[in-house]
């Protein structure tokens, strides 16, 4: 057993190994595993310089994993701080940069190096305009489809053209966009136009004047921040959807504007279906699917499964899937089957805690970020049946009056575990199935031998044998998820519990010889009686 550097335990077992949190008291078999195999026998381990870990002992060479084997790849820096707050691996706004590397949006914007899994200076833009008088100055950034680079801060927007030029608009009429209260976030349309969205505004970029033309999407009196857009869609007609902490906005083609939702749903994500709707994320709310033509709402939260309904951010994997962040780690939905799935802190995430609209979609990836670090993750690494899930043998304890019998060494692959039926008054065998949806309602079964049928376990993961068979046999084991589908393979265990010596067929031979001796000895004495008194 060994420690990694994110705290997780690294667990050896008797066909490979598994990852064990302790604070959240989790464990996880890396999918790298079941992708080699399970001809793994992990005795030994060791803690390379760079974080990886070496595996060795199963007599067939080695293995050099990283925590980043799992099927979530985590990554966290230390020491950054703003104002008097330790932003130690906390990971604020997410965006994608023009190469399509991961910006962070600190004090400053910074970058994710994936070679050397640190965060570094991804431009010098913010400094010259930068208030240090806000918690964080940054407020968003969007590179554009012509390679222009946008900041918003507390101060007014920084444009970097496409050939390197910079310009700073502050909030005054002449010299920038006329609004008094900050961007706090930019939006491109399919026809390349630049929106930008302030309290209560929609600040369009005009490319002739280079100028910005701000249009009023909301009367309402209330705290500014409140009705600054977080979240913005454009529909098919040119409508814009704009999510906010005081509800949902609509700004027409023509310029009016209306308001759609009450004003207590504070909405932190909008989604797009083909059909018209909206996915919305709300803060204490859960997952909302909104229609525009009738303004029918269905609402998912604890009920339907998503059992934390603060929802920061959503995204859309390639597999039509829709994933979120919470403040329970991260909840896949599947719009079809209308099912939630949860992967929580130990199953390789950096935490279960996320920030708002701190998510961004690449290539082929999902990222993610919280209070503890950034989570990157392939979505389709996590799509398997159960029944390409084999079940992994833990543990196996032998007792003798009650007190463990030092173990022996695993067997070479189909030769038989070895017991003395004098000391194995319990055999004792811990296995896990790493199949990651409604655990609580999985079952499992066993037998001994493919000719007894199969013995109930519930929901536990143990088979205690008190007084095993001696004899050589099959231990099996197989199980049934909460739909009814059994894993691919039964697991099969072979058992040799050796009966005493005196129990032995050697001993038994023994006997017989004996008997047969004994027997024609008898035989030749009485003859030899006969003979004498003839």
């Amino acid at each position: 057993m060994i420690r990694d550097g994110n705290g997780i335990l690294w667990i050896n077992c008797l066909e490979g190994l598994f990852l064990y949190d302790e604070e959240a008291d989790s464990a996880l078999f890396p999918m790298s595993k079941l992708r080699i195999g399970s001809d793994i026998s992990a005795q030994k381990f060791a803690r390379l310089k760079d974080g990886q870990i070496l595996i060795g002992g199963n007599g067939e060479g080695f293995y050099i994993c990283s925590p980043r084997d799992t099927p979530f790849e985590y990554f966290a820096n230390g020491g950054r701080r703003a104002g008097s707050e330790n932003l130690e691996n906390y990971i604020p706004m997410l965006r994608l940069g023009p190469s399509n590397e991961i910006v962070f949006l600190f004090r400053d914007l910074m970058k994710l190096n994936e070679r050397t899994s640190t965060f570094e200076d991804f431009a010098t833009l913010v400094k010259p305009f930068r208030d240090d008088s806000d918690r964080y100055s940054v407020k968003d950034y969007f590179s554009d489809l012509k390679g222009r680079e946008w900041v918003a801060t507390q101060s007014g927007v920084i444009l970097k053209d496409e050939h390197g030029r910079v310009r700073f608009f502050d909030r005054g009429k002449e010299t920038g966009y006329g609004i008094d209260g900050g961007v706090k976030l930019f939006h491109e349309t399919a026809d390349g136009r630049i929106i930008a969205f302030a309290s209560s505004y929609a600040l369009y970029y005009d490319e002739v004047s280079s100028e910005f033309e701000a249009v009023r999407f909301c009367k309402d009196s209330i705290t500014r921040w409140m009705n600054s857009a977080t979240c913005v869609f454009k529909a098919r007609d040119g409508t814009l959807f704009m999510g906010s902490l005081f509800g949902l906005h609509r700004l027409y083609p023509d310029g009016t504007y209306g308001k759609s939702m009450s004003p207590d749903y504070q909405i932190t994500d909008i989604h797009g279906t083909d059909e018209g709707g909206l996915y919305m994320t709300i803060r204490g709310s859960g997952l909302l699917y909104y229609f525009p033509e009738n303004d029918q709402v269905i609402s998912y939260g604890v009920e339907e499964g998503l059992t934390n309904t603060t929802v920061y951010s959503l995204e859309e994997d390639p597999l039509g899937y829709l994933w979120m962040s919470t403040n329970r780690g991260l909840f896949r939905f599947n719009p079809t089957k209308q099912a939630f799935l949860n992967y929580s802190y130990g199953t390789g995430i950096q935490g279960n805690e996320f920030n708002t609209r701190s998510s961004v979609k690449l290539k082929n990836k999902l990222a993610f970020g919280g209070m503890k670090g950034l989570t990157v993750f392939d979505p389709t690494d996590l799509v398997l049946k159960p029944k390409d899930i084999p079940i992994q043998l833990k543990e196996i304890q032998c007792f003798s009056n009650g007190r463990p019998v030092p173990k022996s060494r695993p067997p070479s692959p189909g030769k038989f575990w070895e017991f003395k039926s004098s000391e194995a008054r319990q055999l004792r065998f811990e296995f896990l199935w790493p199949y990651y949806t409604r655990t609580s309602e999985t079952r499992y079964f066993y037998s001994i031998s493919d000719k007894e049928d199969w013995i109930p376990l519930g929901s536990s993961n143990v088979v205690s044998l008190l007084e095993p068979p001696e004899g050589k046999y099959e231990l099996r084991i197989k199980a049934i998820d909460w739909k009814g589908t059994e894993n691919g393979s039964i697991m099969s265990i072979p058992v040799h519990v050796r009966p005493p010596w005196f129990r032995s067929p050697m001993a038994f031979a023994v006997y017989i010889v004996i008997m047969i001796i004994s027997g024609a000895g008898f035989i030749r004495f009485r003859n030899r009686r006969i003979a004498l008194r003839n």
